[in-house]
């Protein structure tokens, strides 16, 4: 072997090593901070677990889900919140980590479900005044999120619920909202992802909606 291919092979191994070793550190970061977001309660907290996730964004320039939990966490810290500025405020921010993530990975359903339901955390606040507002934009992501992975359970999930707070006269209530919720079910019981930080909110909550009705 000459002395060219003998560096050559050094620096491969060298290189797949460095790569190895930023592959755990990032595992172990990203666990360490889904650990905590789920123990967060309240908009302060909320935000210190985001700016975890921020902070593992920055090192990991390339990755698009520690800014989905950072928007993640931020934007489900606003329901039960009818302080309009403060919410508004917490979905400005979400917004940031969401734009960001879209510019990495455009073609992902999981980012146009979290816009729906940051958008329909906006809405909430004021659904009177709001509704007619971000309507077209909730419907549209929701849309995109179908259709780029129709198995995604969330997206579903959100359909129904968006459905059953609209009026009867709009086509919603719990008659139509049953059978996208119990489609939701389904999807959620078929639904794997071999990533340990992918998304997978959101089963609980469509089973007390079905409960409920």
């Amino acid at each position: 072997m000459t002395m060219k291919k003998t560096l050559l092979l050094m620096l491969i191994a060298t290189l797949s090593v460095a790569s190895f070793s930023q592959s755990r550190k990032y595992r172990k970061l990203m666990a360490a901070a889904m650990e905590q977001m789920e123990g967060v309660t309240g908009p302060e907290a909320s935000l210190q677990s985001a700016g975890q996730f921020d902070a593992i964004a920055g090192r990991y320039s390339d990755q698009w889900l520690p800014l989905y939990h950072s928007a993640r966490v931020l934007t489900f810290a606003c329901f039960g919140n009818q302080e309009a500025p403060r919410v508004d405020s917490l979905l400005d921010r979400a917004q940031v980590s969401l734009d960001r993530a879209f510019e990495l990975e455009s073609s992902e359903s999981e980012l146009y479900t979290l816009q729906a339901l940051a958008i329909l955390a906006r809405i909430a606040v004021d659904p009177f005044t709001r509704g007619a507002e971000y309507i077209e934009d909730l419907t549209s992501a929701l849309d995109k999120a179908k259709a780029l992975n129709p198995e995604n359970p969330r997206t579903y999930y959100l359909q129904a619920l968006l459905i059953l707070n609209l009026p009867e006269s709009m086509g919603g209530g719990p008659g139509p909202a049953k059978p996208i919720f119990e489609e939701a079910a389904a999807k959620f019981e078929s639904f794997s992802n071999e990533d340990p930080f992918w998304p997978a909110w959101g089963e609980d909550l469509n089973r007390t909606e079905l409960e409920r009705l």
